[in-house]
């Protein structure tokens, strides 16, 4: 499991957790619950704001720590998290694509970008008429999660894809005829 997949699940389980708060039936424990919750991420984020700080101010050294740390998955996440990545959504979302690009470069695809609007990212795979269905939703697979690992707060990721086209019924005549050139008897057309 990648970094990206086990800080999606932390925060599926903290959200399912959430929930469950929400749900209790004493308003006052709900309130507490919400209280706690967002004393501990101001905490969090205020420490990490003040490393991200400390860190900065060390020049050119700092600076290449601050790189590396926005294009780490995990860091990248949880830095997104608190509203504190260095760089914007659409740096990371061009990060993400980028990465998509060349994996699907290597099985002969390209990926156009459709639009990048606030949270919603709209791309096509370009797959040139070359592949099969469980090949294109492994394509747009690879896609999302190549984009989600670089800007984990993109809120709707569309991707069109190529459209399967029905296999074609037509046979041609000469599949027809045996190797001698007569008409196969037995040959039943669709």
């Amino acid at each position: 499991m990648t970094d990206n997949q086990e800080f999606r699940d932390q925060i599926a389980r903290i959200e399912g957790l959430i929930g469950s708060l929400e749900s209790a039936a004493d308003p006052a424990l709900r309130a507490t619950a919400k209280t706690l919750v967002q004393a501990v991420m101001d905490l969090h984020a205020g420490a990490i704001d003040r490393i991200l700080e400390i860190v900065s101010k060390t020049g050119e050294p700092g600076s290449a720590l601050m790189r590396t740390l926005a294009t780490d998955e995990l860091v990248s996440g949880i830095l997104v998290l608190y509203d504190l990545h260095p760089d914007d959504f659409e740096t990371r979302v061009d990060r993400g694509i980028e990465k998509a690009r060349q994996a699907l470069a290597r099985r002969g695809a390209g990926l156009n970008v459709l639009a990048v609007k606030a949270s919603t990212v709209r791309l096509a795979i370009d797959t040139g008429g070359h592949s099969c269905g469980s090949t294109v939703s492994d394509m747009e697979m690879l896609v999302r999660e190549a984009l989600l690992a670089s800007a984990p707060d993109a809120v709707e990721v569309l991707i069109e894809t190529p459209r399967e086209k029905p296999a074609s019924t037509f046979v041609p005549l000469a599949s027809l005829r045996t190797s001698n050139g007569s008409s196969r008897s037995t040959a039943v057309l669709p």
